[in-house]
């Protein structure tokens, strides 16, 4: 035993066969009062705690498996950033009409559930009074409405060549309706100056693009603050 002296290595012997066998027959009780009878009296406090201990071996540990947290941001992108990075507008080569006639369906369905057009065929009611109720609530209806995926149509524009212009709606942002038409073009047609219809089960809304100058999410949760004007 090189590097302990000759009083430490003698004190460092392994204990006798009959003794280590004698221990492991040995109950915990019975070990607790040898131990007691063997030290200090200042030491007994220590004894069970001892006993209380678990030690484990190095290889019986569980060790967690780590896994990387994805990265969170804690502020959402500003409308630069967005216009940045080209999230504000779409790709207009290799888009194809056809391709979104099925989002065209849903919305039909969509406008159908939300109007209730069915109970207003039912009923055999048609537009008259502007001061109506039903047809103030069927204005807030469609103003709030999401137009994504809504077949539209310009009516009137400051821009003459944009009047007549048909398609489906594939993107709207505060003052543009992105618009892809039968011809696979997309076009960017500003609300401000321009006047929209759509269909829906025979009824024809006509509404100024003015009055939607906002960001769809706030259109559809905050209230107008004027009436908007619009035509059945």
């Amino acid at each position: 035993m090189a590097g302990f002296s000759e009083s430490t290595a003698a004190f460092m012997q392994p204990l006798p066969t009959e003794m280590t066998k004698k221990l492991e027959d040995t109950k915990e009780e019975d070990l607790e009062q040898f131990l007691a009878s063997r030290v200090g009296f200042k030491d007994h406090s220590q004894i069970e705690n001892i006993f209380k201990r678990r030690l484990y071996l190095e290889g019986q540990k569980t060790r967690k498996k780590w896994k990387k947290k994805p990265r969170v941001g804690k502020h959402q992108l500003t409308a630069k950033e967005k216009r940045s990075i080209g999230l504000d507008r779409l790709p207009k080569i290799g888009l194809q009409f056809t391709n979104f006639t099925d989002l065209s369906a849903l919305w039909l369905t969509y406008m159908q559930d939300l109007l209730g057009t069915a109970g207003l065929i039912k009923s055999g009611w048609s537009p008259g009074n502007l001061e109506e109720p039903l047809l103030q609530t069927l204005q807030m209806k469609v103003t709030r409405a999401d137009f994504h995926g809504a077949i539209m149509k310009v009516v009137s524009a400051d821009c003459p060549t944009q009047v007549g212009r048909q398609g489906i709606c594939l993107m709207e942002t505060r003052h543009v309706f992105q618009i892809i038409s039968a011809d696979n073009r997309l076009r960017m047609i500003p609300k401000k100056g321009s006047v929209f219809s759509i269909e829906v089960s025979g009824f024809l809304f006509t509404f100024p693009g003015s009055s939607m100058i906002s960001r769809p999410a706030e259109r559809s949760t905050k209230k107008p603050k004027n009436k908007p004007p619009l035509e059945f």
